[in-house]
């Protein structure tokens, strides 16, 4: 096999091998968001704080709040229980970007404190098919947030019945950060992959249609007569320069006398 074939078709198998690990790398995690589970800051807590660390300095998303429950409402006054059951406090000590407006407001003033919600943004605490749609596999009901474009600092967390809290900015950059490590995993996978295979055609056409030569080496060297000698390949003739060629000598046959008178 001619060593170009070689060569391409070795390349072609290592990064085909590299391609399919990415996207093995890839897939893997996306497969780990489907089983994706909230990581909590304070679990089963009546008390705690949580620091907010504010990288862009445009305040963050805050924090979540769950408690073990359902989404009931026994006394039929259009809440759910749960939610009138909870008295949450909390205190940030940093200053808040009020709703991401600009309006910057000194801390625990009332933008800081906790709120009731339930299903989608500022839902408050009211039933409906919302509320029954926000409650974990463990068995965890959403019940409010707190903290919604808090900036750096400690908020102090405090509640009558044990909480589940999450700090959403943290959680939100988990996913993106597996999302953007699986998709770049998969791309990487696909660009191995059509590249090897490139590769792994053009060796095997090389392969085919290329056969190994034997380079040739010629050197001169004068021999004691002053010939010049060329240096031949194995099999071929090449005749000495300055040489005088022998005559091929005929072989001589039977001689016939002629007869004598």
């Amino acid at each position: 096999m001619h060593i170009a074939s070689k060569v391409l078709l070795g390349i072609g198998v290592i990064i085909t091998g590299i391609g399919i690990v990415m996207f093995a790398m890839g897939a893997d995690k996306f497969s780990e968001l489907e089983d994706w589970k909230p990581t909590f800051s304070l679990e089963n807590s009546t008390s705690g704080n949580i620091t907010i660390i504010d990288l862009d300095g445009e305040g963050e998303l805050g924090y979540t709040f769950y408690m073990k429950g359902n989404y009931v409402d026994e006394d039929e006054n259009g809440r759910y229980d749960a939610c009138e059951n909870a008295n949450i406090t909390v205190s940030h000590d940093g200053q808040t970007n009020t709703l991401f407006s600009g309006s910057i407001a000194e801390a625990n003033e009332s933008e800081n404190k906790y709120y009731e919600e339930v299903g989608e943004g500022f839902s408050g605490c009211s039933i409906g098919k919302e509320g029954e749609d926000s409650s974990l596999d463990n068995g965890l009901i959403k019940i409010g947030r707190a903290c919604y474009g808090c900036m750096n600092g400690t908020s102090n967390i405090t509640s009558n019945v044990p909480v589940w809290v999450t700090y959403d900015d943290q959680n939100i950059g988990e996913v993106v950060e597996d999302v953007v490590e699986g998709g770049l995993g998969i791309l990487g996978g696909i660009g191995g992959l059509c590249c090897g295979i490139i590769f792994l055609i053009i060796g095997g056409i090389l392969a085919i249609t290329l056969k190994d030569k034997e380079e040739l080496t010629m050197g001169m060297s004068m021999d004691g007569t002053g010939a010049v000698m060329v240096t031949q390949m194995p099999g071929q003739e090449i005749p000495t320069l300055g040489a005088q060629q022998t005559q091929p000598v005929q072989e001589s046959g039977p001689s016939i006398t002629p007869d004598q008178e």
